[in-house]
């Protein structure tokens, strides 16, 4: 047995030390690599990100396509997302500044399925001394009422005091 297991050493050794030349990747050869797995082929990726695996596996979920990183100081924000539900509900959006301020917002009722909502809001006020911003966005039954104010500061500060908002 072990000569058995030497042999194959031995010719693991020999095909792995070949005169093939394989040099480490650059950063050019991983930009043309990613390129190549993120190419579509009949108008599909051929691949999944991890983000999009769970999306495929979840029964309600929601993925950016367009959702502005840098904000206009006034005037409105467009945005676009995916959104997928086994039941009709609607989509809220808010943009909620450092100290949880409403900065505007929309709602939009979704249908059973997948579907991409493009849409926009205006902002409430300037962005005189704001310096950050986050996005609220979540599903929620049709009609119902999220918490907003008092009740979005209440809500934050116990995610804030189980440590899973920061």
């Amino acid at each position: 047995m072990h000569q058995l297991v030497d042999h194959y050493k031995q010719e693991m050794k020999h095909k792995t030390t070949g005169s093939i030349g394989a040099s480490p990747p650059t950063s050019g050869m991983r930009a043309e690599f990613v390129r190549y797995i993120r190419a579509l082929r009949n108008g599909q990726p051929y691949f999944l990100t991890a983000q999009e695996a769970r999306w495929q596996q979840s029964s309600y979920a929601i993925t950016a396509i367009e959702l502005s990183q840098l904000l206009p100081l006034t005037g409105s924000i467009s945005f676009s997302l995916n959104a997928k539900a086994q039941t009709a509900c609607d989509l809220v959006i808010d943009l909620l500044d450092a100290h949880f301020d409403w900065q505007g917002g929309t709602r939009v009722s979704l249908n059973a399925g997948t579907q991409t909502i493009s849409a926009a809001f205006p902002l409430v006020q300037g962005a005189q001394g704001r310096t950050a911003c986050r996005w609220n966005i979540f599903l929620t039954p049709t009609g119902s009422k999220p918490p907003t104010g008092a009740g979005l500061v209440q809500r934050a500060a116990a995610h804030r005091a189980r440590g899973s908002l920061r």
